[in-house]
């Protein structure tokens, strides 16, 4: 039983290996966002993602999340294999992962806004701005 699930284990993290080879074009060991929109009209790269049960119903929240580690807008090797196998299984998953990286850039962009109208509340007091004003969001151009 715990052989099959090795053997298991290690075929899907060789599709995973020949999902990232198949998608980068110019063989520089990263996927780009290009790179990744432009591959998921190969029918292999959609048949590997079937075989690994990932869903990608939106390829722009997908790529981010794939790229949530360091948003340099490129995926290596590391953050691709660590995230198709947090978004394998049921489209579930990948829905769920999708719902909680919107939830974290909405609460962001909602304690700026806080921020924002408390700064002016305290400037309509006098009182000096305790809250300041958000840091430059990074993901501000979604």
């Amino acid at each position: 039983m715990m052989q099959k699930q090795r053997e298991e284990h290690a075929n899907k993290e060789r599709h995973v290996v020949n999902l990232l080879t198949l998608m980068d074009v110019d063989g520089d060991q990263l996927v780009t966002f290009e790179e990744f929109v432009a591959s998921l009209e190969q029918q292999e790269v959609r048949d590997y993602l079937s075989a690994l049960e990932v869903d990608v119903t939106d390829a722009k929240v997908f790529f981010q999340m794939l790229d949530d580690r360091d948003g340099s807008g490129s995926v290596d090797i590391m953050e691709f294999t660590s995230g198709m196998q947090k978004f394998r299984g049921e489209a579930k998953s990948v829905d769920i992962h999708m719902m909680l990286h919107e939830n974290k850039k909405l609460f962001k962009l909602v304690s700026c806004l806080v921020g924002m109208l408390w700064a002016d509340f305290d400037e309509e007091d006098g009182e000096e701005d305790s809250f300041g004003i958000c840091p430059e969001d990074e993901d501000a151009d979604d």
